[in-house]
């Protein structure tokens, strides 16, 4: 038997096919732009419901942290590459892909978003908001859950309660700020892309 042979069908809907670029890295942002999705569904179904599990809610939260640590992972990675050609230094991402933890991101995130002009001024890519609106949304998550733990497990790795008790949030008003949230990182990541492709594309045509 195949890898996943038993989950195969002939029939084409329902189909998928994963891992089929030659850059996985780049493959990211789609990644994140999924688990964006799946979250929104789930608020929509949830918002429709008149009686509800109080757990429902993690699967939630941990599909919109999980989406936001994947966005700032591609704007790092193309980021990098941003501040190479603009500055000549070098973004320290080793450990890149081990980490969990927003407040390290965001030190990269800083950077690349000061090289690409966008630091202060929303105004030079007003769909993306300013690094100070999209820290403030991100450094809440970092409070509560800086490992990517507290909604997975009930438990954390010593036993405790990762969460304070009686800790209470409202799911539509999480949903909300989060799709707008994730919108702002999408279009970044996609404009540091851009940035990097049109200053790559210079460098080469000059030598």
């Amino acid at each position: 038997m195949t890898s996943w042979e038993r989950f195969q069908q002939e029939v084409v809907h329902g189909n998928v096919v994963l891992n089929f670029t030659s850059f996985p890295k780049g493959d990211l942002g789609v990644y994140a732009h999924a688990y964006q999705q799946a979250a929104n569904s789930l608020v929509k179904e949830f918002r429709g419901k008149p009686y509800y599990s109080d757990a429902e809610a993690c699967p939630i939260v941990f599909l919109y942290r999980h989406s936001v640590e994947l966005y700032l992972k591609q704007i790092v990675l193309w980021g990098a590459g941003l501040v190479h050609l603009q500055t000549g230094d070098a973004l320290d991402v080793h450990g890149l892909f081990s980490t969990h933890e927003f407040k390290l991101l965001l030190l990269h995130v800083r950077k690349v978003f000061e090289v690409a002009g966008w630091l202060n001024s929303s105004e030079s890519a007003p769909k993306y908001g300013t690094f100070a609106e999209i820290e403030s949304v991100i450094m809440e998550f970092e409070k509560i859950d800086p490992q990517s733990f507290a909604f997975r497990y009930p438990i954390d790795k010593k036993g405790d309660a990762p969460l304070p008790e009686h800790f209470h949030f409202n799911v539509v008003k999480l949903g909300e700020e989060m799709d707008q949230l994730l919108r702002m990182l999408d279009g970044a990541a996609t404009g540091v892309y851009e940035q990097f492709q049109f200053l790559a594309r210079e460098y080469h045509n000059m030598r």
